[in-house]
């Protein structure tokens, strides 16, 4: 008889408790940093609480400048990234250095900002936003930095004006004004006005390619009351016009031509001088077509070029000049210098002497767009588009008085990661393992661990890209106790990578990369299955570009493309794999199938291990649910349940059941948005026989929901809303786990060992109960992760206990686990053992002394792939080949030709994950 005790190892799936229920789920935005949560919700109690909140990322600020409010901090806004990828407006603490995310920007009320902030004499910040709204146009919008409240206050249209790319001023009436980049009667932009008095909004003007087209920037109001302004294109010569607008008579004036010597197409806003001039910049133009720096008299129309940039000193500005306390202007250019990223400089206007400040070298920050700000401490701030860790932008500050660069803050950096997709992992130390989509050091993801006993959260590594990107699925621990995952991006190629992680050393391993022909962008996770190896799915890559099913054999490094999803079978899977108790790999895909007359919204699957057969069961349509992103359980029912993320009767998704041996398909309940809508996720079944879930959008807040449903009675509750404090919008993969409760746990068991007799599997261990347990529950699964109760075990002490479980004949893979109880309801888990049935021993080897071939006579429950090494004493490997055993009695042929010495060596079989070794001699 084979006996074996194993290492450590849990799964994430399905687990079963008595009491004391306390699930683990994330969520992919929300908390109280905007970047997504690690929640623990007890159903019995229906409460939920946030022990890890994830900050949000921004991204890319464009054509803006930050702004000093009134309680000295800044604030500021980027294009791209938050919640919804639209930008976020932010402020930064100069005095403490704390970055803190205000509000997202999504499509409904205002996205992608290109300008910058206002505080009007409300105390209200006041911007816009280059899309968004009721028309996709833009919006005006004001926040109250007091109490964090965004208002929508006018939606732009192509009529009265769309698409602003700069910011507003408040004028002398209170009013506040400022320019849209396109629409209007000629579609070329249009000035107007707001009142937040009376909420009252005006367009005022219409520019006209003669008279000035699509500027970016912003007005300024001299002291005769008018505003002026620059266009970037228009004019005489096409290259944009300098003009006036009245705003008591309505009278527009052009006042200049660029005409490229001059200058050509301004992308940036005039800065007053005290000395009454208006100072600005152009992008293009002058003597090196790299801009020019330049002064405009209102009262004489005169303008007077200062400095005409070029590569080397600074070129192509797009932002605005700033009068310092010194005296003397300070701006950026987007390109230039000595690294061709930008440049900080000065320029006197009385003297007109030009100084380089500062090179942007990209890793500090590169390519600014807006302008500088002059804080109250002397030192000026600003923003780059680009640059930095993660190369999408920067906060920085210049000290002009002791010529000091620093900086501030990186973004999209959020060294202690941001945005988790999927669900978390419990391992067999009892610890939450989970990934992050973006963050870490170089904003590519990380992988962490949250032990909910001493509540502590620990970043283990950081995604680089080569090495892997992006991971949006979840980590699954294996028979030999490391934890395998996927990411989405990075690799060799771009595809993303397989990966191992060894939690006890922290060494993390990259095993294979995608490469789009054998699969791309896995957005999943993986499962090992009864034959020990890992099965997964890509979303993207394969002969149809619609994804792949492969295996991959830790023990070998194999990787094996399984089938390619075509379309017509499926495509793009988002979710992993389940393996039944019947030993089939049932899965989903998104897209894909005929449904409903080949709209192709997504498809039920099987997969055979052993003859790697795919058989399409179910094509998901309108009506019985469609587009499903998450993977299927299976309950103790022998069901099979998921849910999709749209169709049924109100097309925000549905919960259904399949049945693996009638074959039957059941639509049970249909997400109504009130209750939950568009589900990205899977279940969870406890011990009570409910299923637990999350969506994504939907419930009270529209921000996702948690929810119960009880198979049995057919009954949907939905027990608590997310309202973005507490998370929002559970992404692709999100499950809960279920996980210790926060406080004292029982001491780890200190055995379990098993072995197994024909048909039956004979389990004993030995409990310290010093902790006073109450009793045990022995559970059982085929698959590593879909743990179900055997038998529960009432403790009497410090005792040995054993247990006979019955299995089904022929050869078959059991996995066993005990989970302890005590007297508090607090529970932890024993340690993983394997036990196959039908074992035949071990293998035999002759002759043994031998010459130049060894006979290896070795008996295999089941078709499989067999590794033999031969190494020496010292463990170098000298010979190493794979077999495929077939079912039985297998003779193997081992020829070395002669290449080894006289002498002892070892030979090692690895089979199914199990090692066998064996002395073999060389002899004459």
């Amino acid at each position: 008889m084979k006996k074996f005790l194993l290492a450590i190892i849990i799964y994430y799936t399905a687990t079963f408790s008595v009491t004391a229920q306390t699930l683990y789920g994330v969520t992919f935005n929300g908390g109280n940093r905007g970047g997504g949560t690690i929640d623990q919700f007890v159903p019995a109690t229906n409460i939920l609480n946030v022990p890890q909140s994830f900050e949000s990322f921004a991204a890319n600020p464009h054509y803006t400048n930050l702004i000093q409010g009134a309680n000295g901090k800044l604030y500021g806004m980027t294009a791209l990234g938050g919640n919804s990828g639209a930008g976020v407006i932010f402020s930064y603490d100069p005095s403490s250095a704390i970055y803190t995310m205000l509000k997202d920007f999504d499509n409904e009320n205002g996205a992608f900002p290109q300008g910058s902030l206002v505080q009007a004499s409300d105390g209200k910040l006041y911007g816009m936003t280059f899309q968004g709204g009721s028309d996709n146009a833009g919006v005006i919008f004001s926040f109250d930095p007091a109490n964090s409240i965004y208002t929508r206050l006018v939606d732009f249209d192509t009529t009265n004006g769309a698409n602003p790319s700069g910011s507003l001023v408040q004028g002398n009436d209170g009013k506040l004004y400022g320019m849209t980049n396109q629409g209007g009667a000629l579609g070329s932009g249009v000035i107007f006005s707001y009142d937040p008095a009376s909420t009252t909004y005006a367009k005022l003007k219409d520019f006209g390619i003669g008279s000035g087209a699509y500027p970016y920037g912003d007005l300024v109001q001299t002291s005769d009351g008018k505003f002026f302004g620059m266009t970037f294109q228009g004019g005489m010569y096409g290259y944009g016009a300098v003009f006036s607008f009245d705003p008591v008579s309505s009278d527009y004036v052009k006042v200049m031509d660029f005409d490229s010597t001059n200058g050509a197409n301004p992308s940036g806003s005039f800065s007053l001088s005290d000395d009454g001039k208006l100072y600005g910049m152009t992008q293009l133009g002058g003597g090196s077509n790299a801009g020019v720096i330049f002064s405009f008299e209102p009262s004489t129309a005169s303008y007077t070029k200062l400095k005409d940039l070029d590569s080397t000193n600074g070129a192509n500005p797009q932002g605005n000049l700033i009068q310092a306390a010194d005296g003397k202007l300070y701006g950026v250019t987007y390109q230039g210098g000595g690294n061709g990223s930008g440049v900080i400089f000065s320029i006197d206007p009385a003297t007109s002497v030009y100084t380089n400040l500062k090179d942007f070298d990209n890793t500090e920050g590169g390519f600014p767009q807006g302008g500088l700000l002059q804080a109250s401490d002397g030192k000026l701030y600003g923003l780059t588009l680009k640059g930095g860790i993660s190369s999408i932008g920067i906060i920085f500050s210049y000290d002009p008085q002791a010529s000091a660069y620093a900086k501030l803050k990186d973004f999209g950096a959020n060294i202690n990661g941001s945005k988790v997709s999927a669900s978390l992992l419990l391992a067999g130390n009892g610890k939450l393992y989970g990934m992050t989509v973006y963050g870490g050091t170089g904003g590519n993801g990380i992988i962490f661990c949250y032990d909910p006993v001493t509540n502590t959260y620990t970043k283990l590594k950081d995604f680089d890209k080569i090495n892997g990107a992006n991971p949006y699925g979840n980590l699954v621990q294996a028979s030999d106790g490391k934890l395998y995952g996927m990411t989405a991006g990075g690799g060799t190629n771009g595809y993303g990578v397989i990966f191992s992680f060894d939690p006890s050393s922290s060494v993390y391993t990259k095993l294979s990369d995608f490469d789009s022909t054998n699969g791309a962008n896995p957005y999943g996770g993986l499962i090992q299955a009864n034959d020990v190896k890992l099965y997964g799915m890509t979303t993207r890559g394969g002969s149809s570009n619609y994804g792949v099913i492969f295996s991959f054999d830790p023990a070998s490094a194999l990787y094996t493309k399984i089938a390619d999803f075509d379309g017509a079978n499926g495509g793009n899977p988002n979710g992993n794999l389940l393996q039944a108790d019947d030993g089939q790999l049932y899965g989903m895909t998104l897209n894909g199938g005929n449904g409903r007359g080949g709209t192709g919204l997504g498809v039920i699957f099987s997969l055979d291990p052993s003859t790697l057969k795919y058989t399409k069961l179910q094509d998901c349509d309108t009506s019985s649910g469609a587009n499903p992103y998450g993977s299927l359980i299976q309950a103790t029912d022998g069901n099979i349940y998921g849910m999709t993320s749209a169709g049924g009767e109100n097309n925000y998704g549905v919960i259904f059941s399949y049945s693996p041996s009638a074959g039957v398909y059941n639509k049970l309940t249909d997400f109504d948005e009130t209750n939950g809508a568009t589900p990205y996720g899977s279940f969870l079944q406890t011990s009570d026989g409910k299923l637990y879930g999350m969506t994504a959008n939907g419930g009270s807040n529209t921000l996702g929901v948690i929810f119960s449903y009880t198979p049995s009675t057919a009954t949907y509750t939905k027990l608590l809303d997310f309202n973005g404090i507490n998370g929002a919008n559970p992404f692709i993969g999100s499950a809960f786990v279920e996980g210790p409760e926060a406080g004292p746990l029982p001491v780890a068991l200190v055995s379990l060992t098993g072995k197994n007799s024909g048909n039956s599997n004979q389990l004993t261990w030995k409990v310290d109960n010093e902790q006073h347990l109450d009793y045990y529950q022995l559970e059982r699964s085929v698959d590593g992760q879909n743990f179900k109760e055997i038998s529960q075990i009432k403790a009497t002490g410090n005792n040995s206990y054993s247990y006979t479980d019955l299995v089904a004949g022929g050869s078959f893979l059991y996995y066993y686990r005990l989970k302890s109880l005590d007297k508090d309801g607090h529970f932890k888990y024993s340690i993983v053992i394997k036990i196959r049935t039908g074992l035949k021993g071990l293998a035999v080897v002759t002759p043994n002394p031998f010459r130049d071939k060894l006979i290896v006579n070795i008996e295999s429950p089941l078709q499989q792939k067999v590794i033999f090494m031969l190494s020496d004493l010292n463990g170098r490997k000298l010979y190493r080949d794979s077999k495929v055993l077939a079912s039985g009695s297998n003779i193997i042929e081992i020829n070395e030709a002669g290449r080894l010495s006289k002498g002892t060596y070892l030979l090692t079989i690895i089979e199914s994950g199990e090692t066998q070794s064996i002395k073999v001699v060389k002899g004459d």
